[in-house]
C-alpha cells in the first residue's frame, strides 16, 4: 500500500499464494481476489 501523495510505501499485504487478479478499496478496507481462488479482506488504518 502506497501513499500516492508522498510516494512512501505504508505496508505490504501478503497472504495470497498466487497472483492477485482484482482489487477494490475504500478509505479503510481493501478487498483482493487471486488466481489461488481466495478473496481477502484487509482492514487498513494508516
Amino acid at each position: 500500500v502506497w501513499d500516492i501523495r508522498t510516494g512512501v510505501r505504508l505496508c505490504t499485504l501478503k497472504n495470497h499464494t498466487d497472483g492477485v487478479t482484482c482489487l477494490s478499496f475504500n478509505d479503510y478496507l481493501i478487498v483482493s481476489g487471486s488466481f489461488d481462488g481466495s478473496v481477502k479482506l484487509w482492514n487498513f488504518r494508516p
